[in-house]
């Protein structure tokens, strides 16, 4: 085989181990948050990009750029539960 493609093969599951890990956290951090719903005047929204949908793919790398880290982020109601959030995600 080609060392180049051995190379892209390599970053593909290199990228797909991340890809793993970061929704394992995600995951984990839901699960936290479940587990201490007592503490929030109002449960905070899970990330944002869950709660997004494109009409159209080319629009992806778009979106993507110009929400950049928003879109794995939570949305809390008040200061009150930020910090809480914070709190369980640190």
């Amino acid at each position: 085989m080609n060392i180049l493609i051995l190379k892209q093969l390599f970053n593909d599951k290199q990228q797909n181990l991340f890809d793993e890990q970061a929704l394992l956290k995600q995951h984990e951090d839901s699960l936290q948050i479940e587990k201490q719903a007592y503490r929030f005047k109002q449960i905070p929204i899970e990330p944002v990009g869950k709660h997004t949908c494109l009409i159209d793919i080319k629009w992806a790398i778009a979106v993507e750029q110009g929400l950049g880290n928003l879109l794995t982020g939570y949305l809390s109601s008040s200061r009150e539960d930020e910090r809480v959030l914070l709190e369980i995600l640190s």
